[in-house]
């Protein structure tokens, strides 16, 4: 939906708002950019080198727009550009932002390091390359660029209507030729709104579905919501998401030293809030070490004298755990005793 909606503006602004003559290459006959009355022609072709050709060579337009699409046209640039006219950025920079050896090398020639700040990284980086379209980035860690894609991205909506800009005019009046007001100026203003954007999970509804999160992609959509400051616009969209708040016990277990310390703020802010916490043995001691009232349960393997009398379930049952007995955060879990994801249990 998001590659479509860009499509669709770019074509809306090319030919109502600037008057050019409009071409569409696409296969997918659910998207709204393959209206009859969005571009002037439509080639219902999949997008190949030889199809894109073969429709340049055939219709002679002014040029190529590759950025509406995902990394398909990016990889194709280069062939593209030796025998047509690309628009916006030079397809060699889209080559050096998709070359991981070549994108490296560049950033260490404008001395991108990982604790810069965000929009200087994005500054020097559409410099460096000469990007003159829409582009997202990947940062990691402690504001670490991790990739550039030289495209279009989910993210490109929210912004437009976060600021209420039209940052596709500007985009196209570039890729034309046509004189814009510096992008600046729009980046320094001041938003009435602020915008958040959080992935979509579906652990909750995959049995058996690994929740531990690494590099391969596990989300399965995003949302995003407005609000009048963060902390609202966050809780919006986490209510959109499909999980509930959080009610009675909260679970947390924590490996890295690095990130208990910096869940001391939040952790302290839950138990003023009322919630019983229980965590597991390491990370029970470093909480009560900082003045945390917490409960440690022991894994299957670890010894723990700490047990719980009349606790109730998530089905309002009461259920009771003898002193001398050893309880595993398993029991607890079993027992559905915590909050995490649909079932009231959450898992940190």
């Amino acid at each position: 939906a998001g590659f479509d909606w860009f499509a669709t503006e770019y074509l809306q602004e090319l030919r109502r708002r600037l008057g050019h003559y409009t071409l569409t290459l696409n296969c997918n006959p659910e998207t709204v950019n393959t209206n009859y009355n969005i571009s002037h022609r439509l080639y219902f072709e999949e997008i190949s080198f030889e199809s894109v050709l073969d429709v340049y060579n055939f219709e002679k337009p002014h040029g190529i727009i590759l950025s509406v699409d995902r990394q398909l046209l990016n990889s194709i640039a280069m062939d593209l550009y030796r025998q047509s006219h690309v628009n916006g950025t030079l397809p060699e920079c889209i080559g050096t932002a998709e070359n991981h050896f070549k994108f490296s090398r560049s950033l260490a020639e404008i001395n991108i390091r990982q604790q810069k700040m965000i929009q200087f990284i994005c500054f020097s980086v559409s410099k460096a390359l000469q990007i003159s379209e829409p582009f997202n980035l990947q940062l990691i860690a402690e504001v670490c660029l991790n990739e550039c894609n030289i495209r279009v991205s989910r993210s490109f909506p929210l912004v437009s209507k976060t600021f209420d800009h039209d940052f596709i005019a500007v985009v196209m009046q570039i890729l034309v030729g046509i004189e814009s007001e510096p992008i600046t100026k729009v980046l320094f203003l001041h938003s009435v709104r602020i915008g958040v954007k959080v992935l979509q999970f579906s652990f909750s509804r995959l049995s058996g579905a690994d929740v531990l999160l690494c590099v391969e992609m596990m989300s399965t959509g995003e949302v995003a919501c407005f609000g009048a400051n963060r902390v609202d616009a966050y809780l919006e969209t986490f209510r959109n998401t499909s999980y509930r708040l959080l009610k009675r016990n909260i679970l947390v277990s924590i490996g890295l030293y690095k990130a208990k310390q910096e869940l001391l703020t939040a952790i302290h802010m839950l138990k003023e809030l009322g919630y019983e916490l229980y965590a597991s043995i390491g990370t029970a001691d470093f909480w009560v070490a900082n003045n945390i009232r917490i409960y440690p349960i022991g894994w299957k393997y670890e010894q723990t004298e700490t047990n719980l009398i009349g606790f109730e379930n998530g089905n309002g049952e009461s259920l009771t755990f003898e002193n001398n007995s050893q309880t595993t955060i398993a029991d607890y879990l079993a027992n559905r005793l915590f909050d995490l994801v649909r079932i009231d249990l959450l898992l940190i």
